[in-house]
Parts: structure tokens; C-alpha cells; sequence
């Protein structure tokens, strides 16, 4: 349920009066169809926002001078990397450690809670921008035209600019 996710609860408001959320993703999917947007693009899509979601989620905890994932916090590691189709083991290991190599040397770092957050937060921010660039480029090459005099511009207004 939408409740479970705090990207879109954080405000406390998962339902919103006269808006009728299934009737706007049915225009979504419209949209995209008219955008040139095949339905494996659109699994595509859905499942980069359920990882970006579902490890939004996930939250540290100190664990001495380092940390470690909370509560459910490996769960939704996990669904994540399922949506992303990586391996778990690896993007939880990457959201915990740094390696950093010296003259040859691997050396690997446990994260403090902060850094971790960070990690986690900046992997969501990456993708993000990538998935709207994307979304940009594809909805731009509907619209190409070698001579034009009316353009469709689009301003993201809200995103991740402040952490």
C-alpha cells in the first residue's frame, strides 16, 4: 500500500480529496503510449520507481562507530535490487562499505549512519535524473521536428536538489 512507502506518505497525506488516482495513472499509461513508450520501456519505468521507493525505506542504524540496516531495512534492500534485477548481496554491501584502493591496495570501510544515508540517497538521486533525462530525451524525439515555431518545455520543480 501506498502508506508504507516515505516517499509518499512523508507529508501525511497518501489520499487526496477529488483526486482519483487510478484514473491518473490510466492518463500516465496514455501518455506514454503516445510518447512512444513500448510496454517493455514501461516495465522498465515502473520498476526503477519501485526500487528507488522500496530503498528509499531502508534506514541505518549505529552499530558502534559504524552502522547497520534496520529493522526491515535489508527487506526492502532486497526488493530493490530484485526491481533493479542486481544482486542483493552486493547493493547491501555497497550501501554499507566504501573500498577505496591506495598504490594498489583495496581497503574497506565500514559507513557511519550519515554516510550510509548519503550513499543511499545520492545511488536514488543518480537514478532519478537518469529515469527523468531519459523520460526527457524519449518524449523530445516524439516531438522532433526539423522546423518548429511552438516548443513543449519541461521544468522539474521538485526533486532531490535538497537533501
Amino acid at each position: 500500500p501506498a502508506a508504507s512507502y516515505k516517499s509518499l506518505n512523508s507529508g501525511n497525506c497518501v489520499k487526496v480529496e477529488k483526486v482519483d488516482d487510478a484514473a491518473d495513472y490510466q492518463g500516465c499509461l496514455a501518455a506514454m503510449v503516445d510518447c512512444g513508450i513500448t510496454d517493455a520501456e514501461k516495465d522498465q519505468i515502473w520498476h526503477s520507481v519501485s526500487g528507488i521507493m522500496g530503498i528509499l525505506n531502508a534506514e541505518f542504524k549505529p552499530s558502534g562507530e559504524t552502522c547497520e540496516l534496520d529493522g526491515k531495512g535489508k527487506d526492502w534492500v532486497m526488493r530493490a535490487a530484485k526491481s533493479w534485477q542486481v544482486d542483493g548481496d552486493v547493493l547491501h554491501k555497497e550501501l554499507l562499505t566504501t573500498t577505496r584502493v591506495a598504490r594498489g591496495d583495496k581497503f574497506t570501510k565500514q559507513h557511519t549512519v550519515s554516510a550510509a544515508t548519503d550513499t543511499r540517497d545520492a545511488m536514488v538521486k543518480a537514478l532519478y535524473d537518469e529515469l527523468f533525462s531519459w523520460l526527457v530525451d524519449k518524449i523530445n524525439s516524439t516531438a522532433a521536428v526539423s522546423d518548429f515555431k511552438n516548443f513543449v518545455g519541461l521544468l522539474d520543480i521538485f526533486g532531490f536538489e535538497d537533501f
